[in-house]
């Protein structure tokens, strides 16, 4: 199988690749839908490579995530791992408080796993819960210490709570300086 960016596929050097993985019908085209949709791209492709898997993507270029399935496999084959990709799903979907409750869901199974924690920071931090986010964030940080990508995220927690408290604080002395 070929993967390549929409983008790519449209440039020179590509398009020898793109005609033979079509040809041989095991290419997909990662790209948004709007792109498809003005090229014809998936009308194309059903008519005249009838083998071929062309797919729309996330806006970084990943394959878009299958919620159902991963739905369906948590519920099914329920395991820590299910709902922490389950979790993710969610969370790619901007479905934050889903993502959460996945995420917890994990830990019930699983009360030790910094993964769920840091996806619940990050859910949380997607809704500005700044409080929850850093609590989540350092559990995962207290569980795994080299965990960089929850450090990161509280990193960045406190930076946006600190933004938070600053931005109260300006607009409590504005309000205390306005005559009333």
């Amino acid at each position: 199988t070929i993967e390549m960016n929409f983008y790519q596929s449209l440039n020179l050097r590509f398009i020898a690749a793109a005609a033979i993985c079509f040809a041989i019908g095991t290419c997909s085209i990662y790209g948004s839908p709007k792109i498809f949709a003005k090229s014809g791209i998936r009308e194309l492709s059903a008519r005249t490579f009838p083998g071929s898997n062309v797919k729309a993507a996330n806006r970084d270029g990943t394959p878009p995530v299958d919620i159902a399935g991963a739905e369906q496999l948590a519920i099914t084959e329920p395991s820590a791992e299910n709902y922490i990709n389950l979790s993710f799903a969610y969370w790619s979907a901007k479905r934050y408080r889903n993502c959460v409750r996945a995420a917890q869901s994990a830990l019930e199974l699983k009360p030790d796993d910094p993964i769920a924690y840091n996806n619940i920071a990050a859910g949380y931090q997607s809704i500005a819960r700044w409080d929850s986010a850093i609590e989540a964030s350092s559990e995962a940080i207290r569980l795994s210490p080299g965990f960089q990508l929850a450090q990161n995220n509280l990193a960045w927690e406190l930076a946006q709570l600190k933004r938070v408290v600053e931005n109260v604080a300006a607009t409590e002395r504005l309000v205390s300086s306005c005559p009333i």
